[in-house]
């Protein structure tokens, strides 16, 4: 995080001569109070006085601490673009291995923003790609709203370095130009489809009718892994099936270097009901149902990044209506639970759980922030 804060600096586009307190400084306030558990401008100007002692030995703070206002326009005045790329250089500390053994799975999907919304506006809807392995994002765009996903995909792939990775998308991001993009980058795509797309989900469906098929799978080394798991009170069992037997399929040359299909079947299990649901996707990858079964859990591990900033962050609660303010805001967040998710307090009881490692920090900043820092 030193390395982070260091890198704090930016043009600023403030009237100099009005100027009291550097970007440096407001940025850097924020992010160490929402790592502290502080999740509303007033709350941080009131963390920041409580904290005073302890932050000017890494803050300048020359003309005392900012107000929650001065922190809410710095906040908008803040070219977003900025903070990612100071996100994308603070990734490079937490990024794993890129061994391409790894299978490295990028998860993209859309969030709105509950909190920015108001009668005037619609609210932010934020495109993110996540990688679970890193526990860091990799970036984000803004959107109007969800139905803009599709030209926004694209845009977010060409900030993302993503050779040797495997991007999953749910069926919106399910078009052929999208493919092609993910393949230019020298990535995998593993895609879900719906019918959206009519007649490819048709034939899908059609073929993992065919039990025939399904058995030959089964046999097969690569083509077919289940798995089994208690969750909710409920028994609920997968079974993967991967075919690369795709001669047939009519839609092929449209998608680039697709080369399987794919199907989930979860049957859920609770007292003496079952319920079952079908999954369908293609992908350019060649048949691993292990691999495929990663990929496919895999995508849903991006809720737990909008989980953390819903509840944990008390995104969608605290109102802010400035759209460039709340996208900052939210960059911030995903860098502080990046922080959070590597820190390791150094103290007798083992503490994984975000929430106390916030309280932690909230209750004795000046004992842990060091740690925080020399990370």
């Amino acid at each position: 995080m030193k390395h982070f804060m260091e890198t704090i600096q930016m043009e600023d586009p403030r009237q100099q001569h009005k100027v009291k307190h550097t970007l440096q400084d407001v940025i850097g306030l924020v992010l160490i109070a929402t790592l502290a558990g502080v999740d509303t401008l007033v709350d941080i100007e009131f963390f920041g006085e409580c904290h005073a002692e302890t932050l000017a030995k890494y803050l300048s703070f020359p003309n005392g601490m900012p107000s929650h206002d001065t922190i809410g326009r710095v906040l908008q005045l803040v070219d977003p673009t900025y903070l990612y790329e100071l996100q994308t250089n603070w990734n490079q500390f937490f990024i794993q291995t890129n061994d391409p053994n790894m299978n490295k799975i990028i998860n993209i999907d859309g969030n709105t923003m509950r909190g920015n919304a108001s009668k005037d506006q619609k609210a932010n809807h934020i495109l993110s790609a996540w990688s679970k392995a890193d526990g860091v994002c990799f970036g984000q765009v803004t959107v109007n709203d969800k139905s803009n996903e599709i030209t926004a995909i694209p845009k977010l792939l060409d900030t993302l370095h993503l050779e040797k990775m495997i991007v999953t998308l749910d069926a919106m991001g399910t078009q052929t130009d999208i493919a092609s993009n993910i393949i230019q980058k020298k990535a995998d795509y593993v895609l879900a489809i719906k019918e959206n797309h009519k007649l490819l989900y048709q034939d899908i469906t059609d073929y993992f009718r065919h039990t025939p098929f399904l058995q030959e799978m089964k046999q097969g080394k690569k083509g077919y892994i289940s798995t089994i798991e208690k969750s909710h009170s409920q028994i609920e069992k997968r079974y993967y099936y991967q075919t690369d037997d795709i001669s047939w399929l009519e839609a092929k040359a449209k998608w680039k270097d697709v080369k399987s299909i794919g199907m989930v079947e979860k049957v859920m299990e609770k007292d003496d009901e079952i319920c079952v649901e079908r999954r369908y996707y293609i992908s350019s990858l060649q048949t691993d149902a292990a691999l495929f079964a990663k990929a496919v859990r895999g995508h849903w591990d991006i809720e737990v990044m909008h989980w953390y900033l819903d509840v944990l962050f008390k995104e969608d609660s605290h109102k802010v209506l400035h759209k460039t303010a709340a996208m900052n805001l939210n960059v911030l967040r995903k860098i502080a639970l990046a922080i959070l998710k590597k820190w390791t307090p150094n103290i007798r009881k083992k503490v994984t759980s975000m929430r106390q490692k916030r309280v932690l920090l909230s209750m004795a900043l000046h004992k842990f922030l060091p740690s925080i820092l020399n990370m």
